[in-house]
């Protein structure tokens, strides 16, 4: 089966946008207008280098890789709604099981990293770590 990195990022971005709470999102190469006063997210997907698998004489290959989720929240307004929805998202990636064309997304992990501030938003990434075979 060929890869296709355009069916991942759509099954984790539709998996994304169905996670309460996550309402607004900013696309790559989309324009956005970030909210003032709300809550909004930044997905990146990180692949990383395919590795060849040998079972027996077959071997295929596993493409690792980050789904890198950046939270942010209106700066002033204290951690606990940017922290609520990087454990919300967390929590659902952990706990999915996640189809692009055929393809099995495993999640192999989800954590979260520190904080982050500037002048106008207080940010949280969750990391999610997946690997699909092809």
């Amino acid at each position: 089966m060929a890869v296709s990195y355009t069916a991942l990022e759509t099954a984790l971005g539709n998996h994304l946008r169905a996670i309460p709470g996550v309402t607004h999102i900013a696309w790559p190469n989309v324009p956005f207008t970030a909210p003032k006063t709300a809550l909004w997210v930044r997905p990146t997907l990180l692949a990383a280098r395919a590795a060849t698998l040998t079972y027996g004489t077959s071997s295929v290959s596993g493409f690792p890789g980050v789904y890198r989720i950046n939270v942010f929240g209106p700066k002033g307004q204290g951690i606990a709604p940017v922290s609520k929805l990087v454990d919300d998202i967390i929590n659902a990636f952990r706990a999915a099981s996640i189809d692009a064309d055929g393809i099995n997304i495993e999640v192999e992990n989800a954590w979260r990293s520190s904080s982050l501030s500037d002048d106008l938003y207080f940010q949280i990434t969750a990391d999610i770590s997946i690997n699909f075979i092809s």
